[in-house]
């Protein structure tokens, strides 16, 4: 990095722009390589510090939420809801109280009948078929 680079980044570390600080010196490469314009040069700074904001707000929020650990829905092992009871944490107190205060605030329909997505697992052979209840 040379000694204009370095002056840059550290006004922009002055200015609270830690994105443009942390990309400049790369999207400048990429912008000298491209020959783009100094304006579209300036757009991928500002959406660079607009995504670096955005990054610092959403770990901020979950700190202060006090999450024990930060998952997206790829990270997220969808098996233990086959047992409702240990769901989570392993603990049925908890995930009794968990499902009433959301199903407090819900609205719920019962259906009669089979669902399609059991209908087509049992069509495919992967559940066994219902058994016949008969009312007396």
């Amino acid at each position: 990095m040379n000694i204009q680079h370095q002056r840059v980044v550290e006004l922009c570390n002055e200015l609270r722009l830690g994105g443009v600080a942390a990309q400049y010196a790369a999207l400048a490469q990429k912008a000298a390589e491209k020959r783009t314009s100094f304006t579209d040069f300036v757009e991928e700074l500002l959406i660079a510090e607009r995504e670096s904001r955005r990054a610092r707000a959403r770990e901020m929020f979950a700190r202060i939420a006090g999450f024990p650990a930060i998952k997206t829905l790829d990270q997220y092992d969808f098996n233990p809801f086959g047992s409702w009871d240990s769901a989570f944490a392993g603990d049925g107190v908890l995930t009794v109280a968990m499902l009433d205060r959301i199903l407090h605030h819900s609205i719920i329909v019962s259906i009669n009948g089979e669902s399609f997505r059991l209908k087509d697992k049992r069509e495919a052979g992967v559940l066994a078929a219902p058994a016949k209840i008969t009312k007396h």
